[in-house]
């Protein structure tokens, strides 16, 4: 589970819930955290793992040149509009880094192996900071991952946060829940359905 802070209730609650129906839930965050005192026994807590320093974008680019370009011609295809070029590529190798720290982390501090990636569940509380899981699912590291969502988060009209999202690519990696049968157009937004069904 990746978050970037645990003191506000709703992150919290989302965590507790979990906790309830998961033995062991490894919690990723790039800084420390604050309240680590109110988590439930069984969540371990890997915080600033990530090391920037080692962040080399032209070597992951020309280690992942086929799919990075297709997950940017991908995206630019589905909104009919060309996206910032080097934005868009920062945006990409940024969360490819992201996804290898928390694999690097998880084998060196618990001792991960493949079948381990395959039967866990991945969740990222913010919809905006999971690319990385959709790379990895895309990778076939992982099988599930899962993201919350919000209407500024799905649909590109509502975005306030300014930032390129990658919807496209985040839904076409199935991150969501199916969708809502009344509203087939539209991705489930709701925890409730999440947690029933990971």
């Amino acid at each position: 589970m990746l978050v970037n802070e645990i003191e506000t209730s709703f992150v919290l609650n989302d965590i507790n819930r979990l906790a309830e129906k998961y033995e062991s839930i490894y919690l990723f965050s790039i800084d420390k955290l604050k309240g680590k005192e109110l988590l439930p026994k069984k969540v371990l807590v890997y915080e600033k793992f990530i090391s920037w320093n080692n962040f080399k974008p032209i070597k992951i680019i020309l280690q992942n040149f086929f799919s990075v370009l297709a997950i940017y011609f991908f995206e630019c295809f589905k909104l009919k509009k060309i996206l910032p070029f080097k934005k868009s590529l920062a945006l990409l190798c940024s969360n490819i880094f992201k996804a290898n720290c928390v694999i690097d982390t998880l084998i060196a501090k618990s001792n991960f192996k493949d079948l381990d990636f395959k039967r866990t569940s991945f969740y990222s509380f913010w919809f905006y900071d999971c690319i990385f899981l959709a790379w990895l699912k895309k990778k076939k590291i992982i099988d599930k991952a899962f993201t919350r969502a919000h209407g500024g988060d799905l649909y590109e009209e509502r975005n306030s946060l300014g930032k390129i999202l990658f919807r496209n690519f985040l839904k076409h990696s199935n991150l969501f829940i199916e969708n809502y049968q009344s509203f087939p157009k539209k991705l489930p937004s709701s925890c409730e359905t999440i947690y029933q069904k990971i």
